[in-house]
């Protein structure tokens, strides 16, 4: 779990090296302390120990700048830099005002470091720096790191590196120097390392912020950084050693260095072009690629931030809004919507940057007014640094229109179904009055005459052929008025003469009920067809006689049956005063649904088409295939 912490917190591998081999000469200096041997850190005559305060110190800031980057224990962390400013803050007024608070040898007596130099006393550098350290970790703790960090590390790391590379030229060279003779190696290396390790951290407004972002250019100028930094310190040591070894002269390596440093300058650069070039050419392609992609998106892509700023949209937005780009910029996502529908669509808004999605249907206002039903899906992300929405928009309109006529076609069937079951209990009461009143009537009388024929057998013979006269006038009737029922159950002139013959018989009894007068026309008279599909053609045309009889107001009538194609046509038309077809599916046309539902059931389309004024037109197309 620490390693997994430490692998995703701001950390680079340089910082932590530095930090960790920081924290472990800090130990090692306290623990040479603990042990009483702090004569084994003085290696020369001249140079200096570290002291106790400056190790502790060091450990101090070490353990805090690791605490603030994991982001753990932050309180601690802060009360651990105010402690090293104030040891910091004392011995820099020790140092002033030439007076001893006390804090040198608080912790141990340095019997090490001659009283003229200040026994246990931390250097005037080490107590500046740490001075400046606690200042650099308070902004970065509080997110104030990018006017501080400018301010205060990157002279302090500069002035670092100058002090290690004095002292590694002290050491090549054998000889002391004014002002590095008493510095402690130790005490040099843990401050180079300690400022190192907060200047290499990652951060989000630090020095290095520009080079630690997942980008290509931040991942070869860090290198560049790296590299120029530690070829610095190799090249000016190997001109160091050539001087030292009589090779050249000084001035000739002076040259030398300048030499170098240009042409290592020449290569960087030239490196860092080319690689510079090939990630910008690399954005283009992609930049081209993700507007060829928001192009051929089918619906609205949009883009904004946590204020309501469109900060991306595509073209199609701008086409189907009505609206100039320039103007979508000023304005606020939620002006594409009604007033009374904002305040959802700004809950839906606050609810994507908490949730992280949202989908939800509205209407979409564009800039004639014109409202459009679409499918948004937004998605929270992270743009330039902000969180921001980004989503699409699709027009459903299609599908809107698509339920809405499944939803009027299944109203419409229902009252079909309804009306067609009225239809069938009102035929069955008329069948069951005519069963009843005429034909129960009929059979009740001779029912009478036969019972009075059978007891009265030895009436006179003139008053039986009278019984037996009315008895066949009765049975005429009755038989009447049985096949009446049944002509009216279903035709048999459909099954004795054939469709064509039915239909013209049906357009006589019409014209002469009406006083319409109907044209039929048909050369199938000797056409065969399947039962349902005579019947349902037969009530077809039945019930367009009957619409326009009680609607019309027509006064001719033309219709056919024709074969076409292999497919059967009947059509009928009137120059009646029409209708509105886009009224015709707001009303209740019971009348037309049972013929479209006809048609349906024996593999038929029925069609219809009208104008007011300009009369009526259906028609209905059978193939013939499992008929003929």
């Amino acid at each position: 779990m620490p390693f997994t912490t430490i692998k995703e917190s701001n950390f680079t591998r340089i910082s932590l090296l530095c930090l960790v081999t920081a924290l472990l000469l800090s130990l090692a200096v306290i623990f040479l302390w603990v042990a009483d041997l702090p004569g084994l850190m003085k290696y020369g005559m001249h140079q200096s120990i570290t002291k106790f305060n400056t190790a502790l110190s060091a450990l101090l800031t070490g353990i805090s700048f690791l605490l603030i980057t994991l982001g753990k224990q932050k309180r601690t962390a802060l009360v651990l830099a105010l402690l090293v400013l104030l040891i910091s803050c004392i011995t820099l007024a020790e140092y002033a005002f030439h007076f001893n608070a006390g804090i040198d040898e608080l912790f141990f007596k340095d019997a090490v470091t001659p009283v003229a130099n200040y026994p246990g006393r931390m250097s005037l550098g080490s107590a500046l720096q740490f001075l400046v350290l606690p200042f650099v970790l308070l902004s970065i703790a509080y997110k104030k790191e990018k006017f501080i960090t400018e301010l205060l590390l990157i002279p302090l790391w500069s002035v670092s590196f100058i002090i290690v590379m004095g002292y590694f030229f002290q050491l090549g060279k054998s000889v002391s120097f004014n002002g590095y003779s008493k510095l402690s190696l130790l005490a040099v290396l843990i401050s180079f390392l300690l400022i190192s390790a907060v200047f290499f951290g990652k951060s989000e407004n630090g020095f290095l912020a520009p080079f630690t972002k997942k980008t290509s250019a931040a991942k070869v100028n860090g290198r560049a950084l790296i590299i120029s930094i530690f070829l610095s310190l190799a090249f000016g040591w190997l001109r160091l050693q050539g001087e030292l070894y009589g090779l050249y002269v000084h001035n000739f390596g002076i040259v030398l260095m300048g030499f170098f440093i240009v042409l290592m300058l020449i290569y960087i650069t030239r490196f860092n072009t080319i690689r510079l070039n090939r990630a910008e050419e690399q954005i283009k392609r992609e930049k081209e690629l993700s507007e060829n992609v928001l192009g051929s998106i089918p619906g609205i892509f949009y883009l904004f931030d946590s204020n309501g700023t469109f900060l991306k949209q595509n073209k199609l937005f701008a086409k189907i809004t009505g609206y100039e780009e320039q103007e979508i910029e000023r304005m606020h996502p939620l002006d594409f919507f009604e007033e009374t529908k904002k305040q959802r669509m700004q809950q839906l808004i606050a609810a994507v940057f908490e949730k992280g999605s949202v989908t939800a249907e509205e209407l979409f206002v564009t800039k004639s007014g014109r409202k459009i039903p679409m499918l948004f899906t937004a998605v929270r992300m992270m743009y330039d640094g902000q969180p921001c929405v980004v989503g699409t928009g699709l027009d459903i309109s299609e599908r809107k229109k698509a339920e809405e006529e499944v939803q009027l076609v299944n109203a419409q069937l229902r009252e079909l179904t309804k009306h067609m079951e009225n239809l069938r209990e009102e035929e069955r009461l008329h069948i069951a009055r005519e069963i009843h009143d005429e034909l129960g009537q009929q059979i009740t009388v001779l029912k009478v005459n036969l019972g009075w024929l059978q007891n009265n057998a030895e009436a006179d013979k003139a008053e039986k052929q009278e019984r037996l006269a009315k008895m066949m006038e009765l049975s005429d009737k009755t038989i009447h008025t049985i096949r009446k029922i049944s002509t009216d159950l279903r035709p048999p002139v459909i099954n004795d003469l054939g469709l064509a013959e039915a239909l013209k018989l049906s357009a006589k009894e019409f014209q002469s009920q009406t006083g319409i007068n109907v044209n039929f026309y048909t050369e199938l008279d000797m056409l065969q067809l399947s039962s349902a599909t005579a019947t349902a053609l037969y009530r077809i045309y039945q019930e367009c006689l009957t619409n326009i009889a009680r609607f019309a107001k027509a006064t001719v009538v033309e219709s056919s049956l024709d074969l076409h194609d292999g497919s059967l046509l009947l059509s009928v038309s009137d120059n009646g005063r029409g209708f509105s077809i886009e009224e015709l599916t707001q009303r209740k046309t019971l009348g037309v649904i049972g013929m479209r539902e006809r048609a349906f059931m024996i593999g038929g389309v029925f069609s219809i088409h009208s104008e007011p004024g300009e009369g009526t037109h259906v028609q209905v197309t059978v193939t013939l295939e499992n008929d003929l």
